[in-house]
């Protein structure tokens, strides 16, 4: 994973830091990284660093930000980018994800 280093926080390669990732309010790791990578981009320092003893759903992380966009923008906003949602229609949806399952637990 990479992000943006703080600029009065010294790193180097190969150097173990206990950090923080936060996505908004949401804490989704707290522990010790080895820095992979410092690399300087249009006057910021990023690192790339690797997970000690940890595994990152990334797939979460995706989906915590589509919520927190979602929160950010309100739900009238991102209705109306939907033209082909139809209100009231929960039952379909909820059987069209019923059938889905169990076609993929008959593989």
């Amino acid at each position: 994973m990479a992000f943006v280093w703080p600029l009065d926080v010294a790193v180097e390669q190969q150097q173990q830091q206990l950090v923080t990732l936060r996505l908004g309010s949401y804490e989704a790791f707290r522990g010790t990284v080895i820095v992979s990578s410092v690399r300087e981009h249009e006057g910021a320092t990023v690192v790339g660093v690797s997970f000690v003893d940890f595994l990152l759903d990334m797939e979460e992380v995706f989906q915590l930000q589509v919520v927190s966009q979602w929160r950010s923008e309100g739900a009238t906003t991102r209705f109306r980018e939907k033209p082909w949602l139809i209100p009231e229609f929960d039952r379909f949806k909820s059987a069209v994800a019923e059938l889905r399952l169990y076609l993929e637990d008959a593989k």
